[in-house]
C-alpha cells in the first residue's frame, strides 16, 4: 500500500511517500527507485506511479508469494521477472473496461524493472549475463512497449470556454452579485480572485494554492517608462506542514515560474 510520511518528529530527508507491504515494511526496491528515480517530479506525478508500482507488487505478490517481486528483482531472476510482467501485462489487457490510465500504470511497471535490473546488472562481475538480461528487457519493450489502449470516438474538444460562459461566470462570481453562492464576503472574494488568477493568468491549481496574500510583485520597466506586473509561483520557502494527502505543488519543485499579470488584475487581486 502507498504510505505517507509526514510526521513532524521525524527528519525532512526521511519524509513522504513510500509503498509497504502487508506487514507495514518498506518495498525496498521501490523505496530505492522513489528515492533516486523519482525526486524532481511533481508529488501527484510520483503518487501515480507509486501506485501503479504498488499493483505490480500485489500481483506479485499473490502469484508468488509475499516479497516475490523484490527477491526476483535482487537476484535478477529474469525468467520470473519476464513471468511476472507478462503476466501482469495480460492481465490488464483483459479488463472488461480499459482506461488510458493502464497505459500508465502498464508504462510504470515496466520502466521500474528496467531501471532496477539495470542498475543491479551494471554490477555483475558476468558480462554474458548482464548481455542477456539487457536483451531480454529489449524483447519485452519491443513486444509491450508499443502498447496503445483503444480510445473511443470521442467529438471535438473546446479549448476555451465560449464568451457566453465567461459572460456568466463573472455575472455569478462577482463579490458584489445577489446571485453569489457564497455568503461571507472574505470567501466571495477569494473565490472570485481564483477564478480570475486561473482564466487569465492560466494558473494551474496546485499553483494557485501556492499563492501568498502579497504574491502580486511589481517594477518599473525603465525602456517602456510604465509599472509592469507579475507573479513569482514556487515552492521555494514553503514551511512543510500541510499534512493533506494532495498537496499544492508545481510540476518541478524548484523551478520559479514568473507570470505576467496586467494592471487590472493585479488591482483585483490587491
Amino acid at each position: 500500500m502507498v504510505f505517507q510520511v509526514r510526521l513532524p518528529e521525524i527528519p525532512q530527508c526521511l519524509r513522504g511517500t513510500l509503498l509497504v507491504d502487508g506487514c507495514g515494511l518498506p518495498r525496498y526496491w521501490a523505496t530505492v527507485w522513489a528515492q533516486l528515480a523519482l525526486p524532481d517530479l511533481a508529488e501527484l506525478t510520483r503518487l501515480g506511479k507509486l501506485h501503479a508500482i504498488e499493483r505490480l507488487y500485489a500481483y506479485a505478490d499473490e502469484l508468488f508469494g509475499a516479497g516475490a517481486l523484490d527477491d526476483a528483482l535482487a537476484s535478477l531472476d529474469e525468467a520470473r521477472l519476464g513471468t511476472l510482467l507478462e503476466g501482469w501485462f495480460v492481465t490488464i489487457r483483459n479488463q472488461p473496461q480499459i482506461t488510458s490510465s493502464d497505459q500508465k500504470r502498464w508504462r510504470s511497471g515496466l520502466d521500474f524493472v528496467v531501471t532496477v535490473t539495470t542498475w543491479l546488472g551494471q554490477g555483475t562481475r558476468h558480462e554474458n549475463r548482464l548481455a542477456r538480461l539487457d536483451a531480454r528487457w529489449q524483447r519485452l519493450n519491443l513486444l509491450y512497449g508499443q502498447l496503445q489502449i483503444q480510445r473511443p470516438h470521442r467529438t471535438n474538444i473546446l479549448r476555451a470556454l465560449p464568451a457566453v460562459v465567461v459572460e456568466a461566470m463573472y455575472a455569478l462570481l462577482d463579490p458584489e452579485s445577489d446571485t453569489n453562492p457564497f455568503k461571507g464576503v472574505r470567501t466571495r472574494w477569494r473565490v472570485f480572485t481564483a477564478f480570475v488568477l486561473m482564466l487569465h493568468q492560466g494558473l494551474r491549481r496546485g499553483e494557485l494554492l501556492l499563492l501568498n496574500a502579497n504574491a502580486i510583485k511589481s517594477g518599473l520597466d525603465m525602456r517602456q517608462q510604465r509599472r509592469r506586473y507579475w507573479l513569482n509561483v514556487s515552492e521555494q520557502g514553503r514551511v512543510d506542514t500541510d499534512f493533506r494527502y494532495s498537496r499544492p505543488g508545481i510540476k518541478t519543485a524548484d523551478s520559479i515560474r514568473q507570470v505576467p499579470v496586467s494592471e487590472l488584475t493585479a488591482k483585483r487581486g490587491a
